[in-house]
């Protein structure tokens, strides 16, 4: 018998007032095509394709959980923002469905995949997307910290709040280059507590292959994703990786630089303007990135496959904390958790580099017990 311990890795009435923001311009950072992870890292994210080391070809094999974000254009129709709507103004945006995919195809996402990594206090979101055409590009990622819709007079408006992650990829002619900024609500809905205004302001000296990095394919490349066509075409393939960690340490939060996001949805935009029109937009994924804690699952892995399959029942009554001086030793001072019935445990608070550790508290005993994932 052996105990595995799944990772949680896997890697949103109308607006009581309108203020007019001013339009500006990211600062922008240049993405050159790379093929080593970001420091700290295990995930290769700037080359442009699905293949080598850890990759999107290979992320299962490595541990990772990818999320799958479809928006295809198929007998249903497309979900688009309507004209008018604006990234500064989420009061006035508005979704609809066309039997066309509305826009230009460019702009048009038809997948969007994601993974978390988690590596002690280090937090990355690694993201990839399926375009309709090649050309240049204006792809934003927003992490949300509210999650979930709301209804500003339409329904199933994404919902911000401020403090929300919102991160940009963009390709203009051979160049390709990223924005890091932070959402600041201006004025919102006092019924669902969502935006219906705001401003973005950047993130200061974000680095590329530091803090961030991406790239489109240059030549067409073999897929491994779901949902997408064997041979993806040139362009048509973009991807990014973050290290969440080091940006929230560059934003000042009340909470210490914890962090703690709940969704995350992907749309295209018109151009790099901070309040370009928008266009496509692929529904939100839930998935909880953070930095002050860490989840996850202890379970019987009868086949020793390193996933919970049915039939494998949680492992209740483990303590697993965050081993701050790495001696396996169990101290007062190191946050900790004990699973519950379905073998679920989390861990709150921890503030500095950490490995879990875990120590029957139920009275199984460590017996005959070996643990099939991690394998390290």
């Amino acid at each position: 018998m052996a105990i595995a311990m799944k990772w949680a890795i896997a890697c949103v009435t109308c607006a009581c007032a309108f203020v007019a923001p001013v339009a500006a311009r990211a600062e922008r950072v240049t993405l050159p095509v790379s093929s080593s992870p970001l420091p700290g890292s295990g995930f290769q994210g700037g080359d442009g394709d699905q293949d080598d080391y850890a990759d999107w070809g290979t992320a299962q094999s490595y541990g990772y959980m990818v999320y799958d974000q479809s928006d295809p254009d198929d007998a249903d129709g497309d979900t688009v923002f309507a004209a008018g709507s604006r990234e500064l103004e989420p009061g006035r945006w508005d979704l609809l469905t066309r039997e066309d995919a509305g826009t230009q195809p460019a702009a048009d996402l038809g997948h969007a995949w994601c993974a978390i990594e988690e590596r002690g206090p280090e937090v990355f979101l690694n993201a990839a997307f399926l375009r309709a055409g090649d050309g240049d590009a204006h792809i934003v990622l927003d992490l949300s910290r509210m999650g979930g819709g709301w209804y500003n007079g339409h329904n199933g408006i994404p919902c911000r709040s401020t403090g929300d992650l919102v991160v940009s990829l963009d390709r203009d002619g051979s160049q390709t280059s990223a924005a890091v900024q932070v959402w600041e609500t201006t004025s919102y809905s006092p019924y669902s507590g969502c935006a219906a205004t705001g401003v973005l302001r950047d993130v200061p000296d974000v680095q590329a292959g530091i803090d961030v990095q991406g790239a489109f394919n240059a030549a067409s490349i073999p897929n491994h994703l779901p949902g997408a066509p064997a041979t993806i075409d040139p362009g048509r393939f973009g991807e990014l990786s973050i290290n969440l960690s080091s940006i929230q340490r560059r934003v000042p939060y009340p909470d210490g630089g914890c962090f703690s996001y709940q969704s995350l949805w992907p749309h295209t935009r018109a151009s790099t303007s901070d309040d370009a029109a928008l266009d496509d937009i692929v529904d939100q994924t839930w998935l909880q990135p953070r930095n002050c804690s860490a989840w996850g699952t202890k379970f019987d892995d009868i086949n020793g496959n390193g996933v919970q399959d049915a039939g494998e029942p949680g492992v209740p009554g483990v303590r697993v904390w965050a081993d701050y001086n790495q001696n396996g030793e169990f101290e007062d001072y190191e946050p900790w958790s004990v699973t519950d019935d379905q073998g679920h445990y989390r861990i709150e608070g921890i503030r500095q580099f950490y490995q879990l550790r875990e120590e029957m508290l139920s009275g199984q005993g460590r017996d005959g017990w070996v643990c099939s994932f991690p394998a390290y």
